[in-house]
This record gives structure tokens, sequence and C-alpha cells, in this order.
């Protein structure tokens, strides 16, 4: 691999306080998945979809614990593949940086086309255009590029204002408690008890992202602890945030309803609130999948950088005036717009849940990684670290076996061209 860099990671600026490093966690974590996965759980798995949120939301409790705990710990910026880098070497830390980056790159297109579907309550044609939908998801994807370029600081603030309003839909869905049907629940396995794996393998979709406060880690100002607080605040939000969602939408909305419609939350406003309701949630759907993307879009772009010693010296260029990644941010977002392109004539849901799974099996490698990193990196008399390692890696291996033959295939592949680049990296250095 020609041009291998052979410095660290360049100087970032301190932009990042400790509420839009919590914010990037929240809105990373919430986004779109907050009102687009209820559709493609009820599609999969049925109400029995309840149950995987809740392993999911134990599974990650221990991430998110071991990422604040090494946050602390080592603030460096790349969070897992810094992790794995100082526990076991820079060849694991590349693979974990690469399966990363290629899950976030893909796992953009999924995101932008997770906002169009509700940009199109409001652009006539747009939901009978699969092109139209491209090419705004696509144009959606290069505007983050353009602020994420400008500086972390403008990014950050955009994505602290976006993720406030993510109150609105918390709100409606408390409300949306007292319309509660049990009978909505019924059957509630239609597609057995054996789907509830597959709903875990998507709904990791959702949490993805606790890690983000450690992965912009040198950017964050005050000491290591704010990285800490970061992350914890960023999970049990996003957890009692989700937790609730899939309470109120099984209970108030029949599973065939919300597996037909690719603005869930929007409907059960509308069966609440009334028209006016689902045009407010469907506003505030699009303000989250914005601050989604812009996080994500933030990550594609500091992620690199993690494992400068081993990527080519352009990709881990920063910008002269602005301090940032563009070149890598230009780069991951050329792989966003090729996934988009080969979903355009897929159907609205089915297209979101196929990048979604694609997307967890590459960033569940670096999850199980940084388990066996946590271990080897626990203190001396570091049993809880332990524990959770064994909870956090286990978790991670059976999601990852979960995800179905289609994701486990490309997520393979692309971790076999990182390994290729690798090993030629290191015959030409010698």
């Amino acid at each position: 691999m020609a041009g291998v860099a052979a410095q660290g990671p360049p100087a970032l600026r301190r932009g990042l306080t400790l509420a839009t490093a919590a914010a990037l966690a929240v809105g990373n974590q919430l986004g779109t998945s907050l009102y687009n996965l209820p559709a493609s759980l009820a599609q999969l798995v049925g109400p029995a979809a309840l149950v995987s949120w809740i392993l999911t939301a134990l599974g990650f409790w221990a991430l998110a614990e071991l990422f604040a705990r090494l946050g602390e710990r080592i603030p460096a910026t790349g969070g897992p593949a810094a992790f794995v880098r100082e526990a076991l070497g820079p060849g694991w830390g590349f693979v974990t940086a690469w399966s990363f980056w290629g899950s976030v790159a893909i796992g953009n297109a999924g995101i932008a086309l997770g906002t169009v579907a509700y940009i199109g309550q409001f652009v006539p044609g747009l939901d009978a255009s699969a092109p139209l939908r491209a090419a705004t998801a696509v144009a959606l994807l290069w505007g983050c590029v353009w602020l994420n370029i400008r500086g972390v600081r403008d990014a950050g603030r955009v994505t602290l204002g976006l993720v406030a309003l993510q109150l609105v839909p918390v709100l409606l869905l408390i409300i949306a408690l007292a319309w509660f049907d049990a009978g909505n629940l019924q059957p509630f396995a239609p597609k057995g008890m054996g789907a509830v794996g597959t709903g875990v393998a998507l709904i990791i979709w959702g949490f993805s992202g606790v890690e983000s406060a450690t992965i912009s880690a040198e950017e964050v100002r005050g000491d290591p602890s704010a990285v800490a607080r970061a992350t914890r605040i960023g999970f049990w939000v996003a957890a009692g945030a989700y937790l609730l969602a899939a309470v109120a939408l099984a209970g108030v909305v029949p599973s065939a309803a919300l597996g037909d419609t690719s603005r869930p939350l929007a409907l059960i406003a509308e069966r609440t609130v009334g028209p006016l309701g689902a045009t407010a949630m469907s506003v505030v759907a699009i303000a989250g999948g914005l601050a989604c993307l812009n996080g994500w879009v933030l990550v594609v772009g500091r992620l690199p950088l993690a494992s400068a010693a081993l990527m080519p010296r352009g990709l881990t260029a920063v910008h002269a005036q602005h301090g940032t990644p563009h070149v890598a941010l230009v780069v991951g977002t050329l792989v966003s717009t090729a996934f988009v392109a080969l979903q355009v004539q897929t159907d609205a849901v089915a297209a979101f849940g196929r990048l979604v799974l694609i997307a967890n099996v590459g960033i569940l490698v670096p999850y199980a990684l940084t388990a066996v990193a946590a271990w080897r990196l626990a203190p001396p008399q570091g049993a809880s670290w332990r524990v959770l390692a064994v909870v956090a890696g286990g978790f991670s291996a059976a999601a990852i076996a979960a995800a179905g033959l289609e994701a486990l295939v490309v997520g393979g592949l692309f971790l076999a061209v990182g390994v290729g680049l690798y090993v030629l990296a290191r015959r030409r250095q010698g």
C-alpha cells in the first residue's frame, strides 16, 4: 500500500464540550433508529421484538460501561481501535478500525434513506420515486460532509440542538401509553421465538454509537472522566427512549400496520393525536435523522486517524484551515453514496433493514475485540472489568451469528479486503 504514513494521528482541536459529546452519543444512537427500526422489527419479529429490545439493552449496558472505563483510561482518538491497539497490537487495531469504518460508511447510507422516508411526507412524489429518494439521501450525506469539514464545533452544536428535539417523541410515547391495548401483542411471536435473535441483530444498530464520545476523545474538553460521563449519559438516555418506544408501539399499533409503513412514529402520532401530530412527528424525525447522520459522518472522518500509521497518508490528512480530516470524510461518504445507489430499487423498509444488518456485522467485530482488550487491560483487582468483558464479548459474538447469511458474507468480504491491505502494507514496509 504505497504512501503509508509513519506517524501517529495528526493533532486535532478540542472543540467538544461534555454536553456536545453526550449529544453526539445520544444522537448517534437514536437518530433514525427510533423512527425506522420499529417497522423493520414488525416485519421480521412481531411483538416479540420487546424481548429483543430488553436483551440488547442488557448487552449494551456491559459494552457502554466498558467503553466508559476504557475511555477514561485511554483517552485517545479512535475509541475501540485505540483500545484494541493498546491491548492486542497494531494489527488487530487496524482490523478494528477498518471494520468499524466500513460499518459506519455503509450505515450512513441507511441513516440517510431512513431520514428521507420521513421527508416523503412533505415532498410530493418522493415516496413513489426510488431515484428521487436516492438523490435526496445523497444530498443529505454531502451536506453533512460540508458541515464536518468546517469543524467539529459547528457539527457538535448542530447535533446538540437537533438532539434536544428528541424530547418531543418521548413525550408523545408517554401520552400514547393511554391507548395501550394488550390485544395488539397477539400473536406475540408470529415468526417464532427464534426470530428474537434476528431482532437483537437488527437492534444493534439502535445502540451502536454508544462509543461515539471515545472516538473523538482527544477533541473533548476537560479531563478523561468527561468522556466516561458522556458515554454513560448517552447510553441511559437512549436505552430509556428505546424501551419506552418499544412498549408504546407494540401496544398501540398492530404489528401488521407497523410493518406496512416507513414512518412508524408518524403513524402512532396520527392514531393518538391526529394528522397534525403525524406532521409534527415527521418534522422531529427528520431532525433526529439529521442529528444522527451528522454525528456518524463526523465519526467516519475520525476513525482512520486511529490507525494513521497503517493508512495511506492522504486518508489521514487534516485540513489546514479547519483542522478536520476532510479526505477521510470524502472517501467514506463516497462508500455511503455507492450503497445508496445499490439499494435504489429496493422497498424503503427492506432497504433500511438490509443496510442495518450489514453495517451491524462490521461494528460487532470491533465490539467483540474491545471486550478482549478490556480483559487484557483490566487492573489487577479488576474482577468487574472481566465480568463485563465476558458479557459484552458473548453478546457480540451471539449477535454476529444471528445477523443472517447475507450480512455475514458482505461483512466478511469487507473485512477480508482490510486484512489484505494490512498484509500488503506490512510487506512494503519490510
